[in-house]
């Protein structure tokens, strides 16, 4: 999922802030990135092999926990940003939708299982 959301921040960096300018490619950003990762989840989700929803939701909610320690975590500790600074990649009203990535993190696991039929 790193992978996916470094090279999606690089498309949107190199490629759409040209074509479409900031806001709107930060938006399409948001967007393709929740793409992306529920596409992977669904890809992956036969291969952890579980029976009941529980376990699903917290997968989904251990994944959306590592990526807000990896967003903190990386911006601070590595890039030296200040947590405010780190905060405003939840501001929506800024195009931002870091907030909806983090739902389709949290969500993904069980609602794969579900449309794949793991789940019943």
């Amino acid at each position: 999922m790193v992978a996916l959301a470094i090279i999606n921040a690089g498309i949107r960096e190199k490629i759409l802030n040209g074509w479409i300018g900031g806001k709107a490619s930060l938006v399409l950003s948001g967007i393709t990135l929740s793409f992306f990762i529920f596409g992977l989840v669904w890809l992956m989700i036969p291969f952890l092999n579980l029976r009941t929803p529980t376990p699903y939701l917290l997968v989904g909610l251990f994944w959306a926990l590592l990526t807000l320690a990896f967003e903190f975590g990386f911006g601070h500790f590595v890039m030296k940003k200040p947590f405010a600074e780190i905060a405003q990649v939840f501001n929506i009203f800024k195009g931002n939708l870091m907030l909806l990535v983090i739902l389709v993190t949290a969500l993904s696991p069980y609602l794969a299982a579900v449309l794949r039929g793991l789940l019943r």
